[in-house]
Parts: C-alpha cells; sequence; structure tokens
C-alpha cells in the first residue's frame, strides 16, 4: 500500500469514527422521570420547566396521584413527593425510599449549603437521611412593642420558656383605655384552646400523652399535673386569648392585627402579612418585633416549632435513580430556582439553602430560623391519626374548662380526663378500624 492510499484509509477511519460518535451521542435517549404531585402545573411551575431547560436530556412528567397510592404501589414515581411526616416515615418503613447521603456525597452537595435544620427534621434516630425539602417553615412570637413601651413592660427576648410567656402575659390589663378586650397573649389554636394550649406546652418540654404504639393515655402525672396548673392559671388570670372561631363565622381580623393582644404566635409568613391584613381591614399597622417560638426548659437553643410541608424522596425502585437525583438536588440545591420562587411567593417557607435569606421590610427576622431542630420532636400527628387525637382533646377540653371556671379540682380535672380521654381514644379508633 502507497503513502497516499494509507493516508487515504486513515482519513475514512477517522470520518467513520467521528460519524459513528455523533450517531452515539445524538441517539442517546431523553430520560423522562415520573414525580408525584399533587399540582402537576404547580410543580413545572416551580422545578419541571427550568429543571428541563438546564438537563436538555432530561424530561420531567408529573403523576398527580396521592403518596398514598404511592405506598400501595400503584404507580411509582422515580421521585417520590410527601407533605407529611406521617407519610415519609410510612414509605421509610416500607423500604420505598432511597438514602441519600451517599448521593449528597458524591454530588458534592454539602450540608454546608442546606439548612442544618431541614437536615434534622428529616434524619431518622439512626442518622439516616432519605428526603430533602426546598424549605421549611417556622413560628415565633410576634409582640406588639408600642403595647409593650405603654404599659412599661419589657419586651419578649428569644428563648423564653411557656412559663415565662404566660408570666409576661400576665402583667397586662384585661382592658384597653377605651374599654375594649387586650390581651397579653394569644394562640395558634381555634378550638378546644385552653387543652391544646395544655397539650402544646407539655410537646415542647418532651412530654408524650398518648402512646402511638399503644394509643394508651397518660397524663396524669406530677410532670403534667404542673403543666396543667400553670395553663389552667393563666386561662384563670385573663392572660390568654380564648374565644373559639365558630365555623362559617364572620371574617374577622386577629386580636393581633387589631391592636387587643400583646403577643401572638404565627409562622415567618405573617411577616410578610400583617400589613396587608391592615390594609384589608382598614387598621392601623402593627408596629411588632418577632422572637423564637417558646422552648423547652433547660434545653433553649433546640426548637420543636419548625416543620416541613414538602419532602422529596428517590423511589427505591426506580431504575433512574442517578437521573433522578439531579431532579431532586435541583429541586434542593438550585440557588437562582430557588430565588426566583422565593421572589414570587415568600409562603412557600424559608429556604433549605442557608444563604439565601427572607427580607420582611426592614424587620429583623432571624429568629425564625436561629435554633436547632429538636432531635426528639415529640409531635403526635406524625405517629396517631388525627381523628384519635381530636376524639380526646374534646373529651380534655370540656373537663379543662370546669377546671378554670372552679367547677371540678385540678386533680379530679386530670384524672377525669385520663379515663374519660382514654374511653374517647377507643372508640374513634374502632371507628377508624371500621372505616377499613
Amino acid at each position: 500500500m502507497n503513502v497516499r492510499k494509507a493516508a487515504l484509509l486513515c482519513g475514512l477511519v477517522l470520518m467513520m469514527n467521528t460519524i459513528t460518535g455523533c450517531q452515539t451521542a445524538d441517539s442517546k435517549e431523553t430520560v423522562t422521570l415520573t414525580v408525584n404531585y399533587p399540582n402537576a402545573a404547580a410543580f413545572y411551575q416551580r422545578y419541571g420547566y427550568e429543571f428541563e431547560r438546564k438537563h436538555p436530556g432530561m424530561k420531567v412528567e408529573v403523576l398527580t396521584i396521592g403518596a398514598d397510592s404511592v405506598t400501595a404501589g400503584e404507580r411509582v414515581p422515580d421521585v417520590v413527593f410527601t407533605d407529611t411526616m406521617m407519610q415519609y416515615n410510612k414509605m421509610i418503613s416500607t423500604n420505598k425510599l432511597v438514602e441519600l447521603r451517599q448521593f449528597m456525597h458524591d454530588d458534592e452537595v454539602s450540608m454546608n449549603k442546606l439548612s442544618p435544620i431541614v437536615i434534622d427534621l428529616l434524619s431518622t434516630k439512626e442518622d439516616q437521611l432519605y428526603g430533602l425539602s426546598p424549605s421549611y417553615m417556622s413560628q415565633g412570637i410576634y409582640y406588639n412593642m408600642d403595647l409593650f413601651k405603654k404599659y412599661g413592660i419589657p419586651f419578649p427576648t428569644n428563648q423564653m420558656s411557656w412559663k415565662q410567656v404566660f408570666e409576661t402575659a400576665k402583667r397586662f390589663p384585661q382592658e384597653m383605655d377605651n374599654g375594649e378586650r387586650l390581651d397579653g397573649f394569644v394562640t395558634n389554636y381555634y378550638r378546644d384552646i385552653e387543652f391544646a394550649s395544655f397539650l402544646r406546652v407539655g410537646q415542647t418540654e418532651g412530654l408524650r400523652f398518648i402512646n402511638p404504639d399503644e394509643l394508651k393515655v397518660s397524663i396524669h402525672t406530677a410532670q403534667w399535673k404542673a403543666i396543667y396548673t400553670e395553663v389552667v392559671e393563666a386561662y384563670r388570670a385573663g392572660a390568654i386569648y380564648n374565644v373559639a372561631e365558630e365555623p362559617g363565622g364572620t371574617i374577622k381580623p386577629d386580636p393581633f392585627l387589631s391592636g387587643n393582644a400583646a403577643m401572638q404566635v404565627f409562622t415567618q409568613t405573617a411577616a410578610f402579612q400583617l400589613n396587608n391584613g391592615a390594609e384589608y381591614f382598614h387598621l392601623p399597622p402593627v408596629n411588632w418585633g418577632v422572637v423564637t417560638a417558646p422552648v423547652q426548659t433547660g434545653n433553649p437553643t433546640y426548637s420543636d416549632s419548625y416543620s416541613v410541608n414538602e419532602i422529596f424522596s428517590l423511589s427505591s425502585a426506580s431504575k433512574h435513580q442517578s437521573e433522578a437525583w439531579e431532579l431532586l438536588s435541583f429541586i434542593v440545591g438550585d440557588s437562582s430556582n430557588m430565588k426566583s420562587n422565593m421572589q414570587a411567593n415568600v409562603e412557600t417557607g424559608i429556604p433549605a439553602i442557608s444563604d439565601i435569606k427572607l427580607n420582611a421590610a426592614g424587620h429583623d427576622i432571624s429568629a425564625f430560623s436561629s435554633q436547632m431542630a429538636a432531635k426528639l420532636k415529640v409531635d403526635p400527628y406524625i405517629d396517631v391519626d388525627y381523628e384519635i387525637i381530636n376524639a380526646f382533646k374534646t373529651v380534655g377540653q370540656r373537663i379543662m374548662k370546669d377546671v378554670i371556671e372552679g367547677r371540678v379540682s385540678l386533680e379530679d380535672g386530670l384524672r377525669f380526663t385520663e379515663q374519660n380521654g382514654q374511653k374517647a381514644v377507643d372508640a374513634a379508633a374502632v371507628q377508624l378500624e371500621q372505616k377499613k
């Protein structure tokens, strides 16, 4: 073979290799990733379209099916969405989800980028992580600066206990100068307010009122009695707002918004809604500040007032786990897309990326993210059906009203609540079983 022919042959070989390579690249199939989400249009707007733009080799298909359908195996998406910790934990226990820390390590999605609050909320007792969230919710105590100044009472501070909050609330008179009602503190409950407050204080202190496995009620103890006494005395003193909302009743402004409450529990979204609410009801804006939600006595650096409403996980049955991780990591870790979502709707929560901060028109809202998430959060709604808990609350509220008004002693109130509450729990559990 002469030199000219050899050169021509080499050129043809190189050309064929180039063509083959191009054909391989061009013929690579587009991967379609499925994700369950309650609203397809909302998912595409918040995540899907931008993900597809940045990942041209991937498409997203949204399945508008609930987490229960995923758990039952009716159709299993690549990326699993849940909106409650109960669903999330159930999927972990049934091996539906993939542990994520190795993916995070390989993809260099560091723990430093994502808020430790989200990581801690979604980590199991064994420190395994099966889901991530693009945002989280937080609660705080908003306070009316003008009312505190008027009555010469020091402003609330971060890391107050429930006892300190109640004692501060008691310092306010029950009437304003114009004769209108004034409340020192308003909870975020709208029914069974007194008894719900009692259970919430116990929850913050790490106490369980019901065993989730046996559905056994236990509140007739020294610790619960101390809390019961504290809450009853606060309501007897008229320091806490206790007017339940009537279904279908007239829409009225919250006492805090109308200037008739010194303190009220709200989530971080109130920081962006209070002025709009004042305009809607034709009220002057409240001059407010905010501190952390009440904390456990002796453990002030942790808070049980954090929560997540959107949890994204990888399905253990997915055939595209690596690609699905690309979608999940985009949802929780793409800074530009997260900033865009937050600008469009601040009600989605506090960004999971620590460097992205919410700005509430000059107000200091650092209290909403200044603490660590409680490691052993006691939330009965995670483990027990809400119908069972509500049946217990109804009984407890009726008895607690009698205690506050002096018709029943504290000791008998706790005893009656445990006994009659257990009957209500048992009856509700039977009804739930019959519905299956």
